[in-house]
């Protein structure tokens, strides 16, 4: 069996984060839909929301945590 390629190094210092078509799918509910988003590199975000909207499976998703069903989260 062939030895897995790790996955490539995050870019040195800033970095803008893009996803795209984002589904998350959490114990078979889905609690990101179809989200798309670009956060420019510097930006300051308030992620707000009511209770079960999904704040904070977004930021999960985005240290790695969660695993996406569908669509790409980007590192520009």
């Amino acid at each position: 069996a062939q030895a897995k390629e790790p996955p490539p190094s995050p870019p040195d210092g800033p970095a803008d984060i893009i996803l795209l078509g984002v589904t998350v799918v959490i114990a078979g509910r889905s609690v990101l839909q179809d989200l798309t988003l670009d956060l420019p590199a510097g930006l300051h975000v308030a992620v707000v929301g009511t209770s079960g909207a999904g704040k904070s499976t977004l930021i999960s998703t985005l240290l790695g945590m969660h695993r996406i069903s569908e669509g790409q989260v980007l590192l520009d």
